[in-house]
């Protein structure tokens, strides 16, 4: 599903017969580091939402009012029922910079459509010490079964990376031809029949 045009769903997990423990992971681009400082890398943030019965997309707005205020960084998950929101953040945000993470979510968190939502906030680190079947006991689990934070992009990163491959393009021997003849580069040989096949029409227009 779609929610934001900034917000890319990276994966959504339903709900259960209950109709609880349903969450998505989104993937967004983000400009600054966990000290809300900017980077001089390219990097993406990559955090989830556990989803109370029915998707609010009132979290999705505050998310967006979140990374437009340079604040969503340290933030790994989200949650929030019975008039509360709750965020759990990196256990490496350093004490000096939580002061802003939690000026700036309980600022947002009041300022929620058509109510005001209680911020309570949450290190990781406690979260993997949590027990029992309650909400923070399902967000350990989200913990566990995605890597959820920040980190550069890369071109390994890439979404079609694997499909083009020189093995993928031009066949799984292409290594052995390389070898057998050094100075050839077989990347550079024409397209043969099968390549028609593969890609038909493909090469008309570079011959």
């Amino acid at each position: 599903m779609i929610y934001s045009r900034v917000l890319h769903t990276e994966y959504e997990h339903p709900a259960n017969e209950d109709g609880e423990g349903a969450y998505t992971v989104f993937t967004v681009a983000q400009p600054y580091k966990l000290n809300f400082k900017r980077s001089k890398q390219f990097c993406i943030q990559t955090f989830a939402i556990l989803w109370k019965g029915t998707v609010d997309t009132r979290l999705i707005y505050i998310v967006e009012k979140a990374l437009i205020a340079g604040a969503l960084s340290p933030v790994k998950a989200l949650y929030a029922a019975k008039g509360n929101l709750n965020v759990i953040y990196s256990n490496d945000l350093d004490g000096d910079d939580y002061t802003k993470l939690y000026q700036s979510w309980s600022k947002l968190g009041l300022g929620v459509w058509y109510d005001q939502w209680i911020t309570q906030f949450f290190n990781e680190t406690e979260i993997t010490h949590e027990r029992g079947y309650n909400f923070l006991g399902k967000i350990r689990c989200i913990l566990q079964q995605h890597d959820l934070g920040i980190q550069p992009f890369t071109s390994e990163m890439f979404l079609f990376h694997e499909e083009w491959t020189p093995e993928n393009v031009f066949g799984p021997d292409c290594a052995e031809r390389a070898c057998a003849d050094p100075s050839k580069d077989v990347t550079d040989e024409s397209p043969s029949d099968d390549d028609d096949e593969a890609f038909p029409g493909f090469y008309d227009g570079l011959r």
